[in-house]
């Protein structure tokens, strides 16, 4: 892709305009697109060494400059130098790769540092080539560049922060210096930032911090410190001393097994916590001791098997809780654990072992949202399951197990608007929806075992908007148009009640059965369609004593079950002889139609019938795949097998 954009970019060096002319190692988008429409066919000079792209900034007056190749130190700084000379100025500088340049001695600093770089606000370094560690960062203060609020040095292997390089930015509101190799935090590294607001120092490998390393930053609001840190209780004080701290992320940190080991201390103002990916087992009531502020946690994918009584009750003021992917179910989950969350908006208990529920989510009343997804040993929702969530309005179940919903599985849900049942193993529907028929308007049942969808189950959904039963391999036989007609007269009563309403993804609403509608849209399908079904010939060359070829012919319609009958009775009208091919199978005499008292002689003829197409089918495929040179030979051997059998 490099060579690509270059390549589209050697049309633009000999013919720039604008600021591009006045920066010809950094070109101007603007003037590479009205150079490529003014001279679409000028090649002639190579621009190679193009790293970086200059972009305006609103203001017009200054420069983003973006590298999106691999980029030396020596070209950085004679960018730098050229928006120098033409009096302009750089705001923002954004390097997706850096690498060392021949000049070894110039560090990445002293190459951006110009007078283009005095109102400098944001330098982000995405990756380092393995070389340049030590030019990224000197061991000294980087005074002229005292405007940059924002700075971010990741994956560039650095095993330490020196000293003092942080303290000749003390306007830094954010730092991240996530994905590198620091083992130990010490207190001169960030002396003096008292605006930094956001600190990323996630996917280190941290061990040990230096006390009031980190809790004298005063105005320290967000910390991530996970991805695979090891938190030791060194660590864990010092963070819970940061006393500006409203949001913290452990996520997938080591060491981390129970939140009581972090021990906040009753001024604290934290708002979030993401301990997701830990290796938490339990939750009890004593671990959100004194996080009465707290709003957010994400507790996914650990190891808790367990929630014990009162577990939230200390953090009474949380509104959203994430048990994803953990090991609960309806046996170890107490009745009271939510006791307390009166302001409990959003659950997550996706990704875990429900089998069923049973009065366990008594005490949430107030809770708007409660996502199931993938609870795959959840086989049946029972009467009551959401007993006590009449405040609830999305129920989320897409990709568990779910086979049987009884009737009044979501009685008391009355202000239900959105259920997802997608990807279950619903094959069959009573009337599960009719008890929240006034509040449900979005209703997904796509990616079921559904054959076909009774109008008495859709009847109670006065305010449906949205029905998606997409991908349910429908059997498309007389019963399915009363699905058909209902979904019709519902676009005419949302209509005529100003509403709006629609089936999602048509395209996929479509028959899997018979195979003559197989792919039809269902909204397509007529009775007649369902009733006329094809004639199919299947026709067997077949070469004769006189060497003309002669048809060997099956037709299908003989064979075909009658549409609407549930026993499958076979159609066996009444065949001739007469003016048929010498080896049509149909040219074999049925007879009368036994009576009923005949049964054995029937399926006796069936039977025999069957055998023969079985055996006639054979034939084709055997003959299609002879080579031109046997067909004749072969031909005339299937010929009389089939006489034969005859």
């Amino acid at each position: 892709m490099k060579r690509a954009i270059r390549v589209l970019l050697v049309t633009f060096i000999c013919h720039q305009v604008g600021w591009g002319h006045l920066i010809p190692s950094c070109p101007d988008p603007d003037s590479i697109t009205t150079t490529l429409t003014e001279h679409p066919n000028d090649t002639s000079a190579d621009i190679s060494h193009i790293q970086c792209i200059c972009l305006k900034d609103l203001d017009k007056t200054s420069f983003l400059v973006h590298c999106p190749f691999e980029t030396d130190i020596s070209s950085l700084n004679q960018i730098f130098n050229q928006i120098e000379e033409a009096n302009h100025t750089v705001t923002s500088i954004v390097i997706s790769t850096l690498i060392q340049s021949n000049d070894t001695s110039l560090t990445i600093w002293e190459a951006i540092t110009t007078a283009s770089t005095q109102t400098l606000e944001e330098i982000t370094i995405r990756h380092c080539s393995a070389d340049i560690k030590d030019s990224i960062i000197s061991d000294k203060p980087v005074h002229e560049l005292t405007s940059v609020t924002q700075l971010k040095i990741e994956n560039c292997r650095l095993g330490q922060i020196p000293k003092l390089f942080l303290t000749g930015l003390p306007n830094l509101e954010y730092l991240s210096l996530k994905d590198n190799n620091i083992q130990r935090l010490n207190k001169e590294e960030f002396s003096g930032l008292n605006k930094l607001n956001t600190l990323d120092l996630s996917e280190n490998v941290i061990h040990a911090a230096e006390e009031s390393s980190l809790s004298t930053l005063p105005n320290l609001e967000t910390l991530y410190i996970g991805d695979h840190n090891n938190l030791t209780a060194g660590l864990k004080d010092e963070i819970v001393n940061i006393t500006s701290l409203k949001q913290v992320s452990f996520a997938k940190a080591d060491e981390i097994y129970s939140l009581a080991d972090f021990k906040f201390s009753s001024d604290n103002k934290i708002e979030r916590i993401d301990l997701s990916g830990c290796g938490v087992t339990n939750i009890t009531n004593g671990d959100f001791q004194n996080l009465t502020t707290l709003e957010y946690v994400d507790l996914s994918v650990n190891l808790i098997e367990k929630l014990g009584p009162r577990a939230f009750e200390s953090a009474s003021n949380l509104q959203y809780i994430s048990l994803a992917g953990n090991f609960l179910n309806e046996t170890n989950l107490e009745e009271d654990s939510w006791i307390g969350l009166d302001k409990l908006v959003h659950l997550d208990l996706g990704y875990n072992e429900f089998t069923t529920f049973n009065n366990n989510f008594h005490n949430l009343k107030h809770l708007k949202s409660l996502n199931l997804r993938s609870n795959n040993r959840l086989f049946s929702l029972d009467k009551d399951s959401f007993n006590g969530l009449s405040g609830l309005e999305t129920l989320n179940l897409t990709g568990s197990s779910v086979k049987y919903i009884d009737n009044n599985a979501f009685k008391g849900m009355d202000n239900i608007q959105t259920l997802d049942l997608s990807s279950n193993k619903i094959s069959q529907l009573n009337t599960p929806f009719e008890v929240i028929g006034r509040s449900l308007n979005n209703l997904n049942l796509s990616s079921n075992h559904l054959t076909n969808i009774n109008a008495t189950t859709l009847n109670g959904l006065k305010n449906l908007t949205v029905l998606d039963i997409s991908q349910n391999p429908l059997k498309c036989n007389l019963k399915i148009l009363d699905l058909q007609l209902w979904i019709t007269n519902e676009y005419k009563r949302a209509t005529t009640e100003g509403r709006p309403f629609y089936l999602a993804k048509p395209e996929l609403v479509i028959c899997d059965e018979p195979e003559h509608l197989k792919g039809r849209e269902l909204m397509e399908v007529t009775a007649d369609m369902i009733n006329n079904i094809p004639t199919t010939t299947i026709a067997l060359p077949t070469t004769p004593d006189d060497g003309e070829t002669t048809t060997l012919t099956f037709d299908l319609s003989k064979w075909s079950a009658n549409i609407g009958e549930a026993n499958g009775t076979l159609l066996k009208d009444e065949s001739s002889d007469a003016d048929k091919p010498k080896y049509d199978i149909n040219s074999i005499r049925y007879g009368q139609r036994q009576p009923k008292t005949q049964t054995p002689t029937t399926w006796v003829t069936v039977c025999t019938v069957v055998f023969l197409v079985m055996v006639t089918i054979v034939g084709v495929i055997y003959v299609v795949r002879r080579k031109k040179t046997n067909l004749v030979h072969n031909e005339n051997s299937i010929s009389q097998g089939i006489s034969s059998s005859l």
